[in-house]
């Protein structure tokens, strides 16, 4: 779920050439997500340039995903246990998680204007293609407040699983840096046959 998630809200963030709109590289917000047919309840998620954090709720346990596309690892914070697990990311996962990377291939076209969510808003639809290495094309509509330009509405269609998103309390700055960081009480722990994580860190 958190890399569906993480695919969907956090790594389409910017299109090369001359795209009409981007995300900013500083923010915070609530986003209420619905995946396939299934709700997910409401995340907030934090960006900072090519660090992001998600944090949500699963079946009353809060998990707490941290991505740092510039070290190229992702954190899995289990809040109870005060625990996390920690996986290396490649070059190819590093580019997917970081919020400010580029689709190079990516193509936009502008639908015009709809209201959302009580919002007059601006309509985009961007398709990515999918890559060698397996990841499927990906069409992505997007509502953009007419006004502010702040994102209303994210409805993405990846290879067949499919993720709406509803922006809440949308706020444009830089979150604190600590949020990016695994706090000091948390006690590393590996699954079996899972990355031990990145020499040197």
């Amino acid at each position: 779920m958190a890399s569906l998630l993480g695919s969907a809200f956090l790594s389409i963030s910017l299109w090369a050439g001359s795209a009409p709109f981007e995300m900013p590289r500083q923010y915070s917000a609530e986003v209420e997500s619905i995946i396939g047919d299934t709700s997910s309840g409401v995340m907030k998620v934090y960006v900072d340039a090519s660090k992001s954090r998600m944090e949500m709720t699963s079946q009353g346990l809060d998990t707490i995903v941290i991505s740092r596309s510039d070290l190229k690892v992702m954190y899995t914070l289990m809040v109870a246990q005060k625990q996390y697990m920690e996986m290396p990311l490649n070059d190819a996962q590093a580019r997917q998680a970081d919020p400010t990377s580029i689709a190079a291939n990516a193509q936009w076209e502008s639908l015009g204007k709809e209201t959302v969510n009580g919002r007059v808003c601006n309509k985009y639809k961007v398709t990515s293609p999918g890559s060698s290495d397996g990841s499927p094309t990906t069409v992505s509509t997007f509502y953009f407040d007419a006004a502010t330009n702040d994102p209303v509405k994210m409805l993405v269609d990846a290879g067949g699983q499919s993720v709406v998103a509803n922006f809440r309390k949308f706020q444009r700055g830089a979150p604190d840096a600590s949020l990016f960081e695994v706090p000091k009480e948390y006690k590393k722990f590996s699954m079996p046959g899972m990355p031990q994580g990145l020499p040197g860190l």
